[in-house]
């Protein structure tokens, strides 16, 4: 999964941020936070393109850069 193009050529967002984030959606009673303007945009985007074009995408994103995972 390392060699995933998301990963690979993504940009993490800072630990300490998501996990602020997450607590103060904790101490606040909230089910669910997403972290991140990217984040916030495609979980938006999600919701109104059809479930097809969603899958392939994140199959997309989610290929070995290399076409080989087992490789590193």
């Amino acid at each position: 999964m390392t060699r995933a193009k998301n990963v690979a050529e993504g940009q993490a967002a800072p630990a300490a941020g998501v996990a602020q984030d997450g607590y103060k959606a904790l101490m606040a009673g909230e089910h669910r936070v997403i972290s991140g303007f990217k984040n916030k945009a495609q979980v938006t985007a999600s919701n109104i393109i059809p479930n097809e074009l969603v899958a392939a995408n994140v199959h997309k994103q989610s290929a070995p850069v290399n076409g080989d995972e087992r490789s590193k």
